[in-house]
């Protein structure tokens, strides 16, 4: 008996640390849960902070890589309008080369027309000095026939006039 009852004592004491050691337990279960339920919302809260920087960096990202896509057909557009331009330029100076070549080209010929040109001039002219020389030489030779033909007619009319003088 004294042992069922030293046994009942020990059995009981037993039950209450183990009630003692359940609600410690408990406690520290519910503790735990309590950390656990606080660092799950604390991860929680974190994800979602760093779901929504995530979220608004992909945004600003997707934002950047439309403006960048908008840029380069811009800068595209601008490249095949200067490139346009420049084809249009480059065809222009070739139709310029062209028209100076050309006008060049007139330029000799009409060079080689005016030096004929002045060479015929200064036969022309030369043909001209000898004409007016001629022309000069024959005054001269008219001059001194028209005063042959005054003295011939004196010497002719003289024997007229000496017929007619004696008186």
């Amino acid at each position: 008996a004294k042992h069922e009852r030293a046994l009942a004592l020990a059995n009981g004491d037993f039950l209450k640390q183990k009630a003692v050691a359940d609600a410690d337990h408990a406690k520290q279960v519910a503790a735990l849960e309590a950390a656990h339920e606080k660092a799950k919302q604390d991860m929680a809260a974190e994800h979602a902070r760093a779901l929504a920087e995530v979220s608004n960096e992909r945004e600003e990202l997707r934002r950047g890589l439309s403006t960048a896509r908008d840029s380069i057909k811009r800068t595209e557009s601008e490249l095949a309008s200067a490139v346009q331009t420049i084809a249009d330029r480059n065809a222009e100076l070739r139709a310029h080369a062209a028209a100076i070549a050309e006008r060049d080209q007139r330029i000799a010929d009409l060079r080689g027309e005016l030096a004929g040109l002045e060479q015929e001039n200064a036969n022309y002219q030369e043909q001209v000095l000898l004409a007016y020389q001629k022309i000069k030489t024959d005054e001269a030779m008219v001059a001194r026939a028209k005063k042959a033909m005054a003295i011939a007619l004196t010497v002719l009319d003289e024997p007229n006039q000496r017929k007619a003088e004696p008186t």
